[in-house]
């Protein structure tokens, strides 16, 4: 999966073969949350305002699980996988 925050030139993507993301199982998606500005300006207010976000911490060693879980439905939250050995 490619995940950024900026749109290429022009808002144009680069030529890409369909059948090259298609056998690979490459999926590509989009959203468009807003402006750096934006986000900056969100970042702040929940910075300002104390506001957490609603997580579900699960050990890096439960990696797979978390991913048949994700697939299954099973999260209340967003999964942050926590990597113990790091972790402070």
């Amino acid at each position: 999966m490619l995940t950024t925050d900026r749109v290429p030139d022009g808002g144009e993507i680069p030529p890409i073969n369909a059948w090259t993301l298609i056998l690979s199982g490459i999926k590509i998606g989009g959203s468009a949350v807003g402006s750096p500005g934006e986000i900056r300006e969100m970042l702040e207010l929940a910075a300002e305002k104390k506001i957490k976000p609603w997580i579900e911490k699960r050990s890096l060693k439960e990696a797979n699980q978390a991913i048949l879980d994700l697939a299954a439905g099973k999260p209340r939250f967003r999964y942050v996988l926590v990597n113990e050995k790091h972790a402070v």
